[in-house]
């Protein structure tokens, strides 16, 4: 495996869609991320959804959404990081009036700490605009809770500063931002 030191340009990582093989390299970096905002404890019911979703199943608590993901994995085919795409929740919809039709939602991104910084995330990112481009849709949104509140620089970065804050989305006082970009 390449040393994350060695991971230092964008062109050794490769984008492609996650294959069932994959999972099983996504579940320590689900581990690493998927925790609870107050305890830090690893989230294991949520991770059981996220690998659910990503093995096809639908998103029963949205609309019965059905995601669709990518992976990077370096020169050596090791799996560093996720990301998701699927139709927008309807929340998003009334939030940044769009109609669902134009509108996908990034949802999952996942990047293992080991080579966070290093150009992984963009061009996990960079995928799902051309994914949400070729399939003709205008914005692309997001939404991140209080438990990523650290990733929302990053998010405003990745959308131009776009984030705006949905109040009590995830309950009393859990605010999250919620971002969208024009394709």
């Amino acid at each position: 495996m390449v040393s994350p030191q060695e991971i230092t340009q964008t062109t050794q990582i490769e984008i492609s869609p996650l294959q069932e093989s994959d999972i099983a390299q996504l579940v320590p970096i689900l581990h690493e991320h998927v925790r609870d905002s107050d305890t830090h404890l690893v989230q294991e019911g949520e991770i059981t959804d996220i690998v659910s979703w990503m093995r096809g199943q639908p998103d029963e608590a949205n609309n019965h959404r059905i995601r669709s993901y990518f992976v990077a994995r370096d020169i050596n085919g090791q799996v560093l990081g996720c990301i998701g795409i699927t139709k927008a929740a309807t929340y998003h919809l009334i939030h940044h009036q769009t109609i669902a039709a134009d509108t996908a939602e990034l949802v999952n991104f996942f990047v293992t700490s080991t080579v966070q910084g290093r150009g992984v995330g963009r061009k996990l990112f960079n995928q799902v605009l051309a994914e949400a481009r070729n399939h003709g849709k205008k914005y692309l949104v997001l939404d991140s809770g209080p438990r990523y509140e650290h990733s929302w620089p990053i998010y405003d970065k990745l959308f131009g500063n776009s984030g705006t804050t949905i109040q009590n989305l995830y309950g009393p006082g859990y605010h999250a931002r919620t971002w969208k970009i024009d394709l």
